[in-house]
């Protein structure tokens, strides 16, 4: 899940279905993640923050530090084809979000096993592979390939 607004209608209904982590939108005005995060707390669940769309995003991340438990670096698929970004592109900035968030950081976007080499020096400890299975003609191979690649780093 991932919520825009009423941060903690959104939580207990995903805690409700037995989630333990559900997703924020980054650049939602505080009081949505505040109220996210409390409700978080509460069920005993992890809340993320999403930073798709964030204009500064190591900004941001430094803003949200200890009022979520996980921030998502997240460049989207609109994103990556308007800007033509790749993995690799990603590493510099979700370096950047590690150096001034003190939780675990997510990595997301345009990632699959002929680009995930490039995320050797990637100090995200959370890696999300999205299209890069879910649009590949070989969906359990894909996974496979970067399974593998991930249990060697």
């Amino acid at each position: 899940m991932k919520t825009a607004d009423v941060g903690d209608l959104e939580v207990f209904i995903a805690s409700k279905a037995g989630g333990n982590i559900t997703t924020v939108l980054g650049i939602m005005n505080d009081s949505t993640i505040s109220s996210a995060y409390s409700e978080a707390i509460r069920r005993d669940i992890l809340l993320e923050a999403d930073l798709i769309g964030s204009k500064d995003p190591v900004k941001r991340a430094k803003e949200l530090d200890g009022k979520v438990d996980i921030i998502g670096f997240h460049i989207g698929i609109d994103m990556q084809r308007t800007l033509n970004m790749s993995a690799s592109d990603l590493v510099e900035l979700a370096n950047e979000i590690a150096e001034v968030f003190s939780g675990p950081v997510s990595i997301a976007g345009g990632i699959r096993a002929e680009n995930i080499n490039s995320l050797r020096n990637c100090k995200a400890s959370i890696i999300v592979v999205g299209s890069g299975i879910t649009s590949s003609k070989d969906p359990e191979g894909e996974t496979r390939k970067i399974k593998e690649y991930l249990t060697k780093i």
